[in-house]
């Protein structure tokens, strides 16, 4: 991973955030991000690490539980009982696995991937032509383009003068990709004119018309919700209700089991002080599989069913098994050394047409 920016600026509106009380967590609405006075705030970076390019940005956010302030049988009477399995692949509810070769861009396809199955739920879009673009999302999120009707002003997230091509080589995550969602700058289907590199080694151009900004739009984000992965029920509630979760992960494929009827099974123990450092997506989950999979068991059975972005050679044809117990999905590893859990977010988007 190549992390060499001493900083990102993001001028951007306070987020306007209220309690979503019929699936848990905090509801932030497309118009909500761009209320406000412009500010700047400069995310603190990750340090250089040698692990494969992967490009999650860990700023250290956290969604407040469901449970502050409220009665847990209150909330998970709200909520309803979850089944002890659940896959949005049976349903075809999921697309391919896609790779995201060279690109330091996982945080884009674990967003795609949230607004795909939410189009495909919705019945907006269908399986079988649901294909958008990773790389206008990456791309927009890093030239601001002015808005044709005039009201987002120059809100958004800019890297250091001079590296415009930093979209594709110096990360993001789930917080700068909702930024970018919420001015309506796509989603695109994938457009020819900017198609994502089909192999390792190969970089798109290093500048795009504006024109693929607004004016090939797809859909547009409705709302995005925000959920601590400290209330598992609430994450499979809204996997039902509204599609895959982007989160993210401290990766490293020494953790990932090859082994026949076990492949795929992934569980990060905590060892050092490591940030997340790699964005995937949650599909589904099974409460029973069994701990004896991983490499290193951990305390219990149970595992999140993740979609990766590196291709279907690695893992279970592109898929993990992670642990309910893996310190980097909880979030109870301490990555910035401070004594203290780092917390950890998933993040639903609700797509509507353009």
């Amino acid at each position: 991973m190549k992390r060499t920016k001493s900083g990102i600026a993001i001028a951007a509106a306070v987020l306007a955030v209220g309690f979503f009380a019929s699936t848990g967590g905090i509801k932030v609405s497309a118009q909500a991000l761009y209320l406000g006075e412009e500010g700047t705030l400069v995310s603190p970076q990750p340090e250089d690490t040698e692990d494969k390019d992967s490009g999650y940005r860990d700023i250290g956010f956290q969604a407040d539980s469901i449970y502050d302030n409220a009665s847990v049988l209150e909330v998970n009477a709200k909520l309803g009982a979850a089944a002890a399995s659940y896959n949005l692949r049976t349903s075809s509810q999921v697309t391919s696995v896609k790779n995201q070769y060279s690109g330091e861009t996982c945080w884009a396809f674990a967003a795609i991937c949230s607004a795909e199955t939410s189009a495909i739920k919705e019945g907006l879009k269908t399986y079988a032509t649901t294909d958008l673009s990773e790389l206008q999302l990456a791309y927009f999120m890093n030239h601001r383009v002015t808005d044709p009707l005039g009201n987002i002003g120059t809100d958004g997230v800019s890297y250091a003068s001079g590296d415009d091509y930093g979209y594709f080589d110096d990360g993001g995550n789930d917080i700068y990709a909702t930024m970018v969602l919420a001015r309506w700058t796509g989603v695109t289907n994938e457009l020819p004119a900017m198609a994502y590199p089909s192999t390792y080694g190969i970089k798109p151009a290093a500048s795009y018309d504006n024109q693929y900004a607004y004016a090939n739009d797809s859909l547009h984000l409705e709302n995005s919700y925000w959920i601590s992965m400290s209330d598992p029920e609430a994450i499979k509630a809204n996997i039902i209700n509204c599609g895959s979760a982007a989160t993210s992960i401290h990766y490293d494929d020494i953790y990932v089991n090859t082994a026949t009827g076990k492949k795929g099974a992934f569980y990060y123990n905590g060892t050092g002080s490591y940030t997340n450092n790699h964005a995937i997506s949650i599909v589904g989950w099974n409460n029973n599989y069994p701990k004896t999979n991983f490499l290193t068991q951990p305390a219990g059975n149970g595992a999140w069913l993740v979609k990766n972005s590196y291709g279907t050679s690695e893992g279970d044809a592109g898929y993990l098994w992670i642990s309910y117990y893996d310190y980097g999905i909880t979030g109870t590893r301490d990555g910035d050394g401070d004594g203290n859990p780092d917390g950890n977010t998933a993040v639903f988007y609700d797509m509507a047409s353009s």
